[in-house]
């Protein structure tokens, strides 16, 4: 069978189920992203082919808190990635505060890298979650150095000062793929809370290969794994605190935190 039969097997696989798989490789800078109808908006899906560094914001509340905007990060270049990575990062080391709120919610995903990287100052070294296929063999996610484990390709401008204060996590059903990724790498640190909706629950690892006529081809092949042992596949976090008023709640948490 060729490459390319197997491709048109594939692509009418997946539209004859109606699923969606957003495919996610920091070591292969692109993504692949399939449709799903049931679950997210057209609005939504549209966001998903638009390139959201600029997006990337901070807002000071009751004069000690930060809220950084986290959004989705679907570059194919390095350049692009480089520079998401470094907008993050700067939000966060040029800044005093004494807690912190990381909006993931709309983050439909794309490249997880750039996110994580960009969120080192207030990520600890270490594990932070994991790949494990149907073998039991695992891929560990986590940071030595400050740096990405076998992927060194960000590298950020602004020296990198690590903040210890509480944490608040903000996700909706639009947290998708790579947002649900980088929400793990806090999931389960001390003094860190999660809020708002379940995740859209596109949690899984997969493989790509590119094919011979540039077609890309992704195989859910792995489940995750967070720091306390959580398994996920294709399921949802759920948030600590379920609330339809994240921001505010959020915010009378960390208040109470950091007096």
């Amino acid at each position: 069978m060729s490459h390319l039969h197997i491709f048109f097997v594939f692509l009418f696989h997946m539209l004859f189920n109606d699923r969606t798989s957003i495919v996610d490789s920091f070591t292969n800078n692109f993504s692949c992203i399939r449709n799903n109808r049931n679950k997210l908006s057209k609005s939504s899906q549209s966001s998903f082919y638009f390139l959201s560094h600029n997006q990337i914001s901070s807002k000071v509340i009751n004069q000690d808190l930060l809220l950084v905007k986290v959004p989705q990060c679907n570059a194919l270049d390095q350049k692009t990635l480089t520079h998401y990575a470094n907008k993050l990062h700067h939000l966060l080391v040029s800044q005093e505060f004494k807690g912190l709120i990381v909006d993931l919610r709309d983050n439909t995903g794309g490249n997880m890298g750039p996110m994580i990287i960009g969120l080192t100052s207030v990520l600890p070294n270490g594990e932070l979650f994991s790949f494990q296929n149907k073998y039991g063999q695992k891929q560990l996610i986590s940071l030595k150095n400050d740096s990405l484990v076998n992927n060194s390709k960000f590298s950020l401008k602004d020296p990198i000062s690590k903040k210890r204060v509480p944490l608040a996590v903000l996700i909706n059903n639009r947290t998708a793929s790579s947002g649900e990724m980088t929400a793990l790498a806090f999931q389960g640190l001390e003094h860190c809370l999660f809020f708002g909706q379940s995740s859209a629950g596109y949690t899984s690892g997969n493989s790509v290969s590119k094919l011979y006529d540039g077609a890309i081809l992704a195989i859910t092949s792995s489940q995750l794994i967070n720091r306390q042992g959580q398994t996920y596949e294709n399921s949802p976090i759920i948030p600590d605190i379920v609330t339809d008023k994240p921001l505010e709640e959020a915010t009378q948490w960390l208040s109470e935190q950091t007096k």
